[in-house]
């Protein structure tokens, strides 16, 4: 069994390789966010050491998350 760390830190993991896949491959992510929230975003830039990430959405704006606001995201596209 994990300790609330390291679930944590095995979550935060996840979520950056599924970003780092996403951006090599082109492809759309499905973020869900607070209050669970959804949104189709496209990861463009990823600031390991602030955590923050940049996206691009269907209208081609610019919108930033940090690791923590983000709860769960996959590959969609």
């Amino acid at each position: 069994m994990y300790s609330l760390f390291e679930q944590e830190k095995i979550v935060k993991t996840e979520m950056i390789f599924t970003l780092l896949n996403a951006m090599n491959l082109k492809k759309v992510v499905l973020i869900q966010y607070a209050q669970n929230k959804n949104s189709e975003l496209i990861p463009i830039f990823i600031d390991m050491q602030n955590e923050i990430v940049q996206f691009y959405d269907t209208k081609k704006e610019l919108q930033m998350f940090h690791f923590k606001q983000i709860k769960h995201c996959s590959i969609i596209n």
